[in-house]
Parts: structure tokens; sequence; C-alpha cells
């Protein structure tokens, strides 16, 4: 046997080896990534996560619910809070809240090129009224709003769906307990499409807002199918261009406006009445004697 044939069969012998194992390299095998490709790599990778074109990039909804309904909350028969949180922001006069701007959240909203889809919004709100009047001794009325979004549907058909735990009730007829998930509020018609497109703004005001069921439930003393007249929505967005990149929205902080302590219909109220009644019946009793003095007039027994 020569060298040659030996050397020749040990190389065979370590090369079927090597494949069996599975580390065979051959020469060249291992090919280098072009300089295109590991630029179109790095390329992708910068573009994530930025807008295209008619993407929804910020924005404002406004919308105060119902005036009446707030001031109700705000007045002396109410003697409520107000709690904004989640990003939302009330809008204010003086002391007053009247109304409420939610951020839209350009993450999870998404329209297409009619302007058909959802916008979502960022804030929850928080409504208590009647302190200590509720069961044992918990607010009499307690509303909770969260998952604000408007669907669009046929370019112009607008719904506010919400979130809602509702507790309590504006009498004893109406005493509720119950939560509900994605309901419609109120609808609204926008009037026209909106311009959605390249870097394109939209502005929409005054709309007036239809009371659903949604609403009729949680707001619970006005009728299904109202008009909101005091209750008018405003949008304004903004869209991007191809390549933008996410414009984080301005959350505002949590904030809670409280006017329990007015002369309310409020648990205290009755005791402090409880009080009056109780000193005005002594009183009563007392001049009753006194007046038993008097000719003609009886004494207390």
């Amino acid at each position: 046997m020569s060298r040659a044939f030996f050397t020749r069969t040990l190389l065979a012998a370590g090369t079927a080896a090597a494949m069996a194992a599975g580390v065979f390299v051959a020469p060249h095998a291992v090919a280098q990534e072009s300089p295109n490709n590991a630029a179109a790599t790095i390329q992708d990778a910068s573009q994530e996560g930025l807008l295209k074109a008619g993407d929804v990039k910020s924005g404002t909804v406004s919308w105060p619910i119902k005036k009446s309904y707030l001031d109700y909350l705000q007045g002396r028969v109410g003697g409520g809070k107000i709690t904004v949180s989640d990003g939302a922001r009330a809008k204010t006069s003086g002391n007053a809240v009247t109304g409420f701007d939610f951020p839209v959240d350009p993450e999870a909203s998404q329209l297409d090129k009619d302007g058909n889809g959802t916008i979502a919004l960022l804030g929850s709100l928080s409504f208590l009224g009647h302190k200590g009047l509720g069961k044992g001794g918990t607010w009499g009325l307690d509303l909770r709003y969260s998952n604000f979004k408007i669907k669009i549907e046929e370019g112009t058909k607008a719904s506010i769906i919400a979130d809602y735990t509702v507790k309590g009730g504006v009498n004893n007829k109406d005493v509720q307990n119950r939560s509900e998930t994605n309901q419609v509020l109120a609808t609204f018609d926008l009037g026209r499409k909106l311009d959605v497109g390249a870097g394109t703004s939209d502005n929409l005001s005054g709309l007036i807002p239809i009371l659903q069921k949604g609403g009729a439930e949680s707001l619970l003393n006005y009728p299904e199918g109202k008009e909101l007249k005091d209750g008018r929505v405003n949008l304004s967005l903004n869209f991007a261009k191809d390549g933008d990149k996410p414009v984080e929205p301005q959350k505002a902080e949590e904030k809670t406006y409280d006017y329990s302590g007015g002369i309310g219909i409020n648990l205290d109220t009755f005791i402090g009445f409880g009080v009056v009644l109780a000193l005005l019946a002594i009183l009563g009793a007392v001049g009753a004697w006194f007046a038993g003095l008097i000719p003609g007039v009886p004494a207390p027994r």
C-alpha cells in the first residue's frame, strides 16, 4: 500500500465522518453577507415603528358628556366629585368643570383612506354624587367611564364607545349596580369624511350627539334618543407623512374636583335636618308650656 493511497484513504474517511456529524464545511461555503443586504437590514431596523402616510399621528377629542349633568354634580343638590385620570384633562371655567379633553392614542388608532375605523382615546372619568346616601353609607351616585373610543363607519357615522360601571341612582326607583364594556354611549354625524392624507390635519367642532342605550343606562336620568345639545363633540386630528416618528400623547395628571362640601342632599344634610327638627320640637314643647301660663291655653301634660 503506497503512502499516497493511505493518505487519500484517511482523508476520505475523515470527510465522511465530518459530514455525518454535520460539521463539514466546504471551501467557500460560508458566504459573507453582501454590503447591500447588510445595509437593507439596518435600514429595516431603523424604519421599525415609523408611521406611514395617513396614519393617525396625534389629536384631541373634546366632549363634556352633558353640561347639565356636570352642573348637577357640582351644584348644591348633587354635591359630588369629578375625577379625571389616565391622561384626560378637565376643561374648567373658574372652579367649574365644563368638559373634558381626551388625547388620541395613535398606537391603538386606525383609519383607512376614507376615514373609517377607530380613534382610540386616553382617559377615564369618575362621577360621584349624594355623599352617604348609597348602600352602607356610600355615594348615592357612582359612575365611572373608561376605554373611550370613537368608531367611524360609512365615512361620516360616528359612535362614542366606552366601558362603564354604575352604582346607585337618582332616586330609589333607579338603583343600579352593574358594569358594561364596549357600550355605545352616543352617536353623531361628522357631516363629511375626514381629510385623511399624508401630513394633513382636520378639525370638526360643534357636533351634536344623540344619546344611545349605553349612555341612557349609565347616566340614568336621560332617555335614549335624546339630542345632547349641551354635549357637543369637537375633534382635532393630525395625520402622518411617510416615515414620521410617533408622537407621544400629552397626558394630564389625575385630578379630583370636589364639590361635596356645600349644602347638598347627602347624609350629613339629613343628619343636620334631623337635629334642626329635634330642636324645633323641643322649642315647640317649651313654647306650649309657656303658652299654658296664658289664661285659656292648657299646659302640656
